[in-house]
């Protein structure tokens, strides 16, 4: 005879996934901003174990999502009204439920991003090249023209990815509100 226990994994809160809560932007921030940005949870969340008070801090992880053109929230942690800090998932969502939040992007001028522009494609022929010389020579001047290829190919990258990180975006203080993607 065989006995099986099965643990129920308690969660404090109870509060289930897909919960919405509405949620204050007290100031305005930007994605340049160090540290994470801090959000007041402005209604209390009712759990099936306890309530999660409205006054609790939210702490969101930041970023600007050049697809959306928005300042992606992630929330990963909470101090409440009494001081005590849990972990948490949720997005932050704008007022008409839409994912992230609208703001003034700071683009770099046209001279700092035309001369990248220069550099970056300069490095692209510059690996085009040196995958056709490859394709000509003996086997070692392949393999130098296949690493050169390489090289070029990785630092184009790293420039097309230091333009992007120099996009800013700023977001005035404003009511959201939070998803939790996470049960706790």
């Amino acid at each position: 005879m065989y006995t099986m226990t099965v643990a129920r994994e308690q969660r404090p809160y109870g509060i289930p996934i897909g919960t919405w809560a509405k949620a204050n932007l007290p100031r305005r921030v930007s994605n340049a901003d160090p540290g994470r940005i801090e959000l007041v949870l402005e209604e209390d969340l009712t759990g099936r174990h306890a309530t999660l008070a409205a006054g609790t801090i939210l702490f969101a992880e930041k970023r600007f999502n050049s697809s959306t053109r928005r300042l992606d929230l992630y929330v990963v942690h909470a101090r409440t009204p009494d001081d005590a800090e849990l972990s948490l998932s949720a997005l932050v969502f704008d007022t008409q439920k839409s994912g992230g939040l609208a703001g003034i992007i700071n683009v770099p001028d046209i001279a700092e991003s035309g001369g990248s522009h220069v550099v970056s494609s300069t490095l692209r022929a510059g690996s085009q090249q040196a995958l056709e010389l490859a394709g000509r020579g003996s086997a070692a001047e392949q393999v130098a023209g296949s690493a050169a290829a390489s090289i070029l190919d990785e630092r184009e990258r790293y420039s097309q990815e230091s333009r992007q990180a120099q996009v800013t975006i700023t977001v005035p203080s404003q009511t959201v509100y939070i998803r939790i993607e996470a049960s706790f």
